[in-house]
């Protein structure tokens, strides 16, 4: 029969188990107080239009860099922010829909990629903050007051949309001097197109190039646009921004090397994609600078009281391996003035 008289070894053990359990039992209403105190992590949620068609992956895209300069002011996708992504697909009159149904959804703010979309979504509020994540000329558009103090709730990033036509027929004839025939691929529904167009006009008739006008807003008549140029003897080609063609951009560059044009667009991306040049602003700088106004608005800033921000800065790509492609030698004064050279 075991004796009922515990050693001095069993009572030390059994007064710690009892000694454990009741600091046990003290600390597990002190968590469950904690965390009904602690509060809970807010989401904040942020909507996103484009006219553009969402691109296949972030990663070599400007809207990428505009995700991860978020993610470094401490916004992170499906951590602590949700995004409602909204894309046209390149269909202007889609705009007005999608932007009712972001407005609908309460977002703490709304970030418009290009002008059409800031339009869409400024005619159904007045209320919710719109972030202009490059908008040509918002002030000529009617979005803003002024640069300098908006007044209204919508800030952002402005682009330069005609300044920098004239460039693009300057750059052509630097690298090709007997340039007597170009051809200017626009998009008919881009509200820039008169004005881009009247830009490189005055240049070509100073320097007596003929320019042709092509109109494309399709793959399909990309394709058939290319087939146009080369019909009518065209030399090169010019091809502003505009953002259906940056879901077109291989596209483009397989046609203007398969018709053997010397081309020049507005943003880098066409140039890595194949085309020779690309003259404008850095997209990814801009982009960046869109997600420091969001970041603001988050904190608590009032868009009306954040003056835009204006490009500075233009960027001179040029495709090296497309060149030696086309035959052609890049003088080595616009090979100096590139801020990037690929290939």
């Amino acid at each position: 029969m075991p004796s009922p008289v515990l050693s001095h070894r069993e009572m030390n053990k059994r007064r710690t188990l009892l000694a454990a359990a009741a600091v046990q039992a003290f600390l597990v209403p002190l968590a469950a107080i904690a965390q009904q105190a602690a509060p809970a992590r807010k989401i904040r949620r942020i909507g996103f239009l484009a006219l553009r068609a969402r691109p296949p992956s972030w990663n070599n895209d400007y809207y990428g860099s505009f995700l991860r300069r978020l993610a470094e002011l401490g916004h992170v996708e499906d951590e602590n922010v949700v995004f409602d992504w909204r894309f046209a697909d390149g269909k202007a009159e889609r705009l007005p829909e999608l932007a009712k149904g972001l407005v609908q959804g309460a977002p703490d703010v709304i970030v418009t990629s290009g002008t059409g979309a800031t339009r869409a979504v400024q005619r159904e509020t007045t209320t919710i903050p719109i972030v202009m994540a490059v908008a040509a000329d918002p002030a000529t558009s009617g979005f803003i007051t002024n640069l300098a103090r908006p007044e209204r709730n919508v800030t952002g990033v402005a682009r330069a949309a005609v300044e920098v036509s004239p460039h693009y027929l300057e750059l052509l004839m630097a690298v090709a001097p007997k340039l007597e025939r170009a051809a200017v691929l626009l998009n008919p529904d881009n509200e820039f197109y008169s004005p881009r167009l009247k830009a490189i006009l005055k240049v070509a008739r100073a320097a007596n190039v003929r320019v042709q006008r092509v109109e494309a807003r399709t793959a399909g008549e990309i394709e058939s646009g290319f087939k146009v140029m080369s019909g009518d003897g065209a030399q090169a080609v010019i091809v502003p921004f505009d953002p259906i063609y940056m879901q077109y951009r291989r596209e483009l560059a397989v046609g203007a090397l398969g018709n053997r044009l010397p081309s020049v667009f507005g943003v880098r991306e066409h140039v890595t994609a194949g085309g020779l040049m690309s003259y404008g602003q850095d997209f990814n700088q801009l982009y960046r600078r869109a997600a420091s106004y969001v970041d603001r608005i988050l904190r608590g800033a009032k868009p009306s009281e954040l003056p835009v921000a204006q490009p500075s800065k233009f960027e001179l790509v040029i495709n090296l391996k497309t060149a030696k492609a086309l035959g052609l030698e890049i003088p080595e004064t616009l090979r100096k003035s590139a801020t990037r050279l690929v290939g």
